[in-house]
């Protein structure tokens, strides 16, 4: 899954691509991030669990 997001910024994103790690309940998170303005559409079986989305 990560290397499908991290494709996805070199692929349709802008700018540098971001790796972020930080702990998140007991767990790891890694955030995907690149200098892109486009809107961020989740599909409803791949929206976060959190209710914020950038």
């Amino acid at each position: 899954m990560l290397q499908v997001l991290i494709d996805n910024a070199y692929r349709h994103g802008e700018g540098t691509v971001t790796l972020t790690a930080r702990e998140s309940g007991g767990a790891v998170a890694i955030d995907v991030a690149d200098r892109g303005s486009a809107e961020v559409v989740w599909p409803a079986r791949m929206r976060p669990r959190a209710s914020s989305v950038w």
